[in-house]
């Protein structure tokens, strides 16, 4: 309706469109947000699962230097197709929205989140038994990352499981 106050006209209604009206988008809710939020994080932590993987693992200090030794080198390229499968599955967990991806999306996270830390404690284990006097092995800020990664996964999975029925 409209209103003209310097002619005092009464509101009148204003001409109808000859072309249909379109509904207007709906816009994000709360609760739309809250559905991709476990998608998400899921995804975050396949990322970084993947970056974790090709960061260093170990690093050796001797008198002559130092040495790092990545995790593509050895058990790193599982993680790393592990995280892009990760990655991959969020996303069609959030396009789709069906709720069996849902579940295997959480099923996926947790098992990435156990080999995740099961490396960082295995690695751990073996180089403290191969530091010497001469020779000292660290684990390498990959393998945090890698059991961040992980959990970060299991609990995207875990909230996306709980979020959407």
């Amino acid at each position: 309706m409209t209103y003209d106050p310097h002619t005092q006209q009464q509101p009148t209604q204003p001409p109808a469109s000859p072309y249909p009206q379109q509904p207007s988008p709906q816009q994000p809710t709360a609760r739309h947000l809250d559905a991709y939020l476990g998608a998400i994080l899921v995804a975050i932590g396949g990322f970084t699962i993947m970056a974790g993987s090709m960061m260093p693992w170990a690093t050796a200090r001797t008198m002559f230097g130092t040495l790092s030794i990545a995790g593509t080198e050895g058990d790193g390229q599982l993680f790393l197709l592990g995280g892009l499968v990760l990655v991959v599955i969020a996303i069609v967990t959030a396009l789709s929205r069906r709720t069996w991806l849902g579940v295997l999306q959480a099923i996926a996270a947790v098992l990435a989140a156990m080999a995740a830390v099961s490396e960082l404690l295995n690695v751990v284990g073996r180089l403290a038994d191969e530091s010497t006097r001469y020779v000292t092995v660290e684990p390498g800020i990959g393998l945090y990352v890698l059991a961040l990664g992980g959990v970060l996964a299991a609990v995207g999975g875990f909230v996306h499981v709980n979020r959407n029925p």
